[in-house]
């Protein structure tokens, strides 16, 4: 496969570890460089998609070069349902406390670093340990 191919949406999402719409997002931002087919489809050139899984100095970090995975994404919902019903903290109140005490701001794309320090906090809320 050389560099100038293009990949499919879902090689590159599953590659760089990141959904579908972000790969939309950073296609709009330029971050990304691809084509959209006359299909209406759009591709990815493998030489950009490549460039974003080394991390080389796009300004994006992805779950290999550091954005928070989907699996870390269901241990978050999974851990703030937990921590809002044993605690009884609303959305709000459990976000802001995140904000205060952690200094992040809990989001749909965090960094591979923030989301493992939410989910060690989380579960310290929860007086569980890895």
């Amino acid at each position: 496969m050389s560099e100038d191919e293009l990949m499919r949406p879902k090689e590159a999402s599953k590659l760089l570890g990141v959904t579908y719409k972000t790969l939309i997002a950073w296609w709009k931002k330029g971050i990304i460089k691809g084509v959209k087919l006359p299909s209406g489809k759009m591709r990815y050139y493998k030489s950009s998609v490549m460039r974003i899984y080394r991390g080389e100095g796009v300004g994006v970090k992805t779950d290999r070069a550091r954005i928070m995975t989907k699996s870390q994404r269901k241990q978050i919902l999974d851990l703030v349902r937990e921590v809002m019903a044993e605690k009884r903290m609303s959305v709000k109140e459990l976000r802001e406390k995140a904000k205060k005490e952690l200094g992040i701001e809990p989001k749909r794309e965090m960094l591979y670093s923030e989301a493992e320090k939410l989910i060690k906090w989380l579960q310290s809320l929860l007086g569980e340990t890895d």
